[in-house]
C-alpha cells in the first residue's frame, strides 16, 4: 500500500505488520510474555553473571595474581614514550636485526613473484 502525504512524498507501507506481536523472552523453552516475570528472570540472569564465587577451588591463586598485578603496576603498565634504551641486546622480547637481514628482506620483497597454477 501507498499513500501520498500532502507534500507529495510518497510512503509504502512494509506488509506483514498489521498484528502487532506481544514481545516475550524464551525461558527454559517457553514464551514469557509477562513483564514482571521477564524482569525477574533478566535479574535473575545478570546477578548469576557477575556473582563472586568465593568458593572457587583456584580463590588463592586468584588472589594471589591480583595481589601481584596491584602491588607491581609500575613494572607491567605501558610507558607513554618510547624509548630505544630500554631495547638491550639481553632483553627476551627483542632480537638483533642485522642490516644485512633488512637489505635480504627488501630484495626479497621486490622479486617478482612466481605465478602458481
Amino acid at each position: 500500500m501507498v499513500t501520498t502525504t500532502h507534500s507529495g512524498k510518497k510512503i509504502k507501507y512494509l506488509r506483514g505488520h498489521d498484528v502487532t506481536k506481544i514481545p516475550f523472552l524464551i525461558y527454559n523453552d517457553d514464551k514469557i510474555t509477562d513483564r514482571k516475570e521477564q524482569t525477574k528472570i533478566l535479574a535473575e540472569t545478570w546477578d548469576n553473571t557477575f556473582k563472586i564465587q568465593t568458593n572457587n577451588a583456584n580463590w588463592a591463586n586468584m588472589n594471589k595474581v591480583t595481589n601481584w598485578i596491584n602491588n607491581n603496576t609500575s613494572k607491567i603498565a605501558p610507558y607513554k614514550k618510547a624509548n630505544m634504551t630500554r631495547l638491550g641486546a639481553g632483553d627476551s622480547l627483542t632480537s638483533p636485526i642485522s642490516t644485512n637481514d633488512i637489505t635480504y628482506y627488501i630484495k626479497k620483497k621486490k622479486r617478482p613473484q612466481a605465478n602458481p597454477k
